[in-house]
Order: structure tokens, then C-alpha cells, then sequence
């Protein structure tokens, strides 16, 4: 359970934690949980192999796990393969049907900190209504406002692209009916791309990628003395997000055009990037997170 086993997988937990969404809450939790309050959820659309759902249940004590899968094979699969009984609730619907029946549940309403979406089609793409303004909205219904966060794992792709329009399109979306939208990098799959939307609140001021950066930072070292421990790979990724935008993107920027990314002492892209530079296509979100700071 302490194994995710894709780097976009990896980096979507990580994200999810580095955020807040994932411990913020636990202690509150825990302490809902003994007095027999409705714990805090995380909805995880799209199944796959299990591991993310498995993931939280087993380290964010106190939260209520629900994945929602389509495919009643993959549902008995994942029943037939992983631990018996499964540590969280698995639901064979539609993601779009299963969110729209919770949100109409007036106490479901703002008590996810976590709506993960990695579903794909046949063809390995995103169905279209579970990129929707509509499915979005119920998104953010459901999500804590001020805290809550959107993690889409999505194909990304240079400006001009297929994917890269597919990928602008879902992110405007999500800034409009979530919140703030950032995107996170995956290590080693650059066709892959974290989206996070952070669920806005009513007066308050959207947080900025510094002020991510400086979450993340307080993330890490939860994470480095939690128990059950986390994997090193996962410490990685969260060292990653963690770091300074000022020291992540040193170098580069306005001035970081064709060439300047090569050779051995190229500085590394900073690791939280804006809704703006997603949408401009380009790889530097240093001048973004300086400038929102």
C-alpha cells in the first residue's frame, strides 16, 4: 500500500500531500472520526490498478476513501487482487453520475479535501463530460472550499498541439469552476502533466506558487517522519515541489529562449507552474512564480 507505481501516479499523491489536502485535516480527522462525525473524503475517479486510493487509505489516517470505476472488470480485478476486504469503498458508476448523486447530498457538499481524476477511454484519452464545465462545478460543490484540491492527471504537449489545446482548455475550465489552477511536471513522462485546481473560498486571496512551494516544504517534513513511512520515491517527488521557486528556476526566464536549457549547468524548470505559462506552452514557470509571490 506504500507503493504507487507509475511516476504520474507518484507525482499526483505527492501533489494531493504537498498541497495540503492530505494532512492539513488529519488530526481533525482522527478526532471527527472518535466522536463519530463524518470523516473528511477523498474521491478518486478512475480506478486502474488500485494504488492511489490504497495509497490514501493507508496513509491519511481518518479520511474516508472512495474510488469510483466504470468497468465492472477492473472493480472485480482490483477486489480479486489487492487487500480483502479493500480499505476503501469502491463504486462501479460513471465518475460524472457518482459526483452529481453526492453532490445533491447536502452533507457531502465541501467535505472531500481530495478529488483525484485519472479515467480514460479505450483510446487513452479523458472522456470529454468528465472534462465538462458541468462535471467540474460538481467538482467544486463537493470540495472544501480554502482547502480542497482537484488532481487531474492529463496528457500535455508543446503549444500548438492536440494535447496541449485539450489540456488549456480542461485547465481554463477548472480555474473557472474550482479555483486556481497549477500544473506539476512528471519526472521522466513529459506527456504527462499534474493539474491541480485549489478550491477557492469566499475572501480569500488564491495562494500563490511561493506560497505552495513553502506548503510543500511543511509537507516534507511531515512526510519524512511519517508512520507508516513513506516511500522514497514519493520523498523524491515531494523534495521536488518543495523546492524555492526563486532557486528552481534561477537563470532562467525572460532570457531562457532556445539554448538556454542546454548543457550540464542548465537551471531546473521550477516545478509548480502557473495557469499563464500553461497556457503559453512554455517550460520556465520561474518568472510566474516570482512575479504572483
Amino acid at each position: 500500500p506504500s507503493v504507487i507505481g507509475f511516476e504520474y501516479g507518484r507525482t499526483a499523491a505527492a501533489t494531493a500531500y504537498a498541497f495540503g489536502a492530505l494532512w492539513r485535516e488529519q488530526p481533525l480527522a482522527t478526532a471527527r472520526a472518535r466522536d463519530g462525525a463524518r470523516a473528511p473524503r477523498v474521491l478518486c475517479v478512475g480506478l486502474g490498478a488500485g494504488s492511489l486510493p490504497l495509497w490514501c487509505a493507508h496513509h491519511c489516517a481518518g479520511v474516508a476513501v472512495r474510488a469510483i470505476e466504470l468497468s465492472s472488470l477492473v472493480a472485480s480485478v482490483a477486489r480479486e487482487q489487492l487487500r480483502n476486504p479493500l480499505p476503501f469503498e469502491l463504486i462501479v458508476d460513471d465518475g460524472a453520475r457518482a459526483l452529481a448523486q453526492l453532490a445533491a447530498d447536502e452533507d457531502e457538499r465541501a467535505r472531500a479535501v481530495c478529488i483525484a481524476l485519472d479515467a480514460y477511454d479505450s483510446h487513452g484519452r479523458v472522456p470529454a463530460h468528465l472534462q465538462s464545465r458541468a462535471f467540474l462545478e460538481r467538482c467544486a460543490e463537493l470540495l472544501e472550499p480554502g482547502r480542497g484540491v482537484l488532481v487531474a492527471n492529463i496528457w500535455h504537449g508543446p503549444a500548438g498541439s492536440a494535447e496541449h489545446a485539450q489540456m488549456s482548455a480542461f485547465a481554463r475550465a477548472a480555474d473557472a469552476a474550482v479555483g486556481r489552477v497549477y500544473g506539476v511536471r512528471v519526472a521522466g513522462q513529459e506527456a504527462n502533466l499534474v493539474l491541480v485546481a485549489i478550491r477557492a473560498a469566499p475572501g480569500v486571496a488564491p495562494l500563490t506558487a511561493v506560497a505552495l512551494s513553502a506548503m510543500a516544504r511543511d509537507a516534507l517534513t511531515r512526510a519524512r517522519v511519517a508512520r507508516p513511512p513513506f516511500a522514497p520515491e514519493l520523498l523524491a517527488i515531494l523534495q521536488r515541489i518543495a523546492s524555492p521557486p526563486s532557486k528552481a528556476g534561477a537563470g532562467a526566464g525572460a532570457g531562457a529562449g532556445a539554448g538556454a536549457g542546454a548543457g550540464a549547468d542548465a537551471a531546473e524548470p521550477a516545478p509548480i507552474i502557473s495557469l499563464e505559462q500553461l497556457l503559453r506552452g512554455g517550460d520556465d514557470a520561474h518568472a510566474d512564480a516570482v512575479a504572483s509571490a
